[in-house]
C-alpha cells in the first residue's frame, strides 16, 4: 500500500474502545480534554488539543515523504515542545522513533541512522548540519509554519500492538552499540492501570531523562496516556 493511501482521516470518538497503539490512547485524551496544558517547556505551554494538532500536521508530511509503518524516523532535536511534536508524529504515521541524542558525536549518529536503516530524520534548524548521512531531512520549524489547512481530525493509520514504537541503542561500551526495539504493546502494558504507581489526570511529571534512555519513556508517556501534565526539564537548570 502506498504511503499516500493511509491517509484517511477519523474522528476520535470519547468512547472509543479497543485501543492498540499509544497515538490511540493518547487521541483518546486530546479529545476528552482538548483544552487541558498537556507540555510544558520554560515559558512555553501546549494544550492536548494542540500537540494532537501540530503532530498530526507533521504526520500527513512524513505519509507523503513515503514514511512506511514500521519503519524508523530519526528525531535529532534538543529537549523542547518540538521533540515531543516530532515523536507523537512518528507514531501516528506508523513509523517508529529513532532518538539520537544531541550530545552524540557525528560518527556514533552515522552508525545509528545506518544499523537502523532510517531514511528520513526529524531535526531542528540549529541541528540540521549535524546529519551528515545521505538521509532524507525534515526541518520542524519549515514543516509546521508551511502548514496551509491545517488537519481538524486525527489520522487513521492501522497499527497494530506489536508494530515497533522506538529503538534504543546500548552505550557500545562492550563492542559494536545494538538497538533494542519496543513494540506497543511493551509501553501500553508499562502504563495502562499499572500496579507501581498512581498515574492519572492529576499527574504532573517531570520529563529528566535522555530522549534516548528507556526512562524517558515513563516521564513522557505515563503522563500524556493519562491526561495528566508533562514538563520538560530546561536544560540550564542545575539537576
Amino acid at each position: 500500500m502506498a504511503a499516500t493511501d493511509r491517509i484517511t482521516t477519523q474522528a476520535i470518538d470519547s468512547s472509543m474502545t479497543g485501543i492498540h497503539s499509544v497515538q490511540q490512547l493518547f487521541e483518546y485524551q486530546a479529545a476528552s480534554n482538548p483544552e487541558k496544558i498537556a507540555l510544558i517547556h520554560c515559558d512555553q505551554k501546549l494544550s492536548y488539543g494542540e500537540l494532537n494538532r501540530l503532530a498530526t500536521v507533521l504526520a500527513c508530511q512524513l505519509l507523503t515523504k513515503g514514511i512506511q509503518c514500521d519503519s524508523f524516523v530519526g528525531v535529532h532535536i534538543d529537549r523542547s515542545l518540538d521533540l515531543i511534536i516530532s515523536m507523537l508524529a512518528i507514531i501516528k504515521s506508523g513509523a517508529a522513533y529513532l532518538p539520537l541524542d544531541t550530545n552524540y558525536p557525528i560518527e556514533r549518529i552515522d552508525f545509528m541512522l545506518t544499523d537502523s536503516r532510517a531514511s528520513t530524520v526529524i531535526t531542528s534548524a540549529a541541528r540540521q548540519n549535524k546529519i551528515r548521512n545521505n538521509n532524507q531531512i525534515l526541518v520542524i520549524e519549515d514543516c509546521l509554519a508551511n502548514n496551509e489547512q491545517p488537519p481538524t481530525t486525527n489520522l487513521c493509520v492501522s497499527t497494530r500492538e506489536d508494530d515497533l514504537i522506538y529503538a534504543n541503542y546500548t552505550s557500545g561500551s562492550t563492542g559494536q552499540p545494538k538497538g533494542v526495539a519496543i513494540a506497543h504493546r511493551s509501553v501500553l502494558h508499562l502504563l495502562q492501570n499499572p500496579t507501581f504507581v498512581k498515574l492519572n489526570s492529576d499527574t504532573v511529571m517531570l520529563q529528566l531523562a535522555p530522549a534516548a534512555f528507556d526512562a524517558f519513556t515513563f516521564e513522557l508517556w505515563g503522563p500524556l496516556l493519562h491526561g495528566g501534565k508533562c514538563i520538560l526539564h530546561h536544560e540550564s537548570l542545575p539537576t
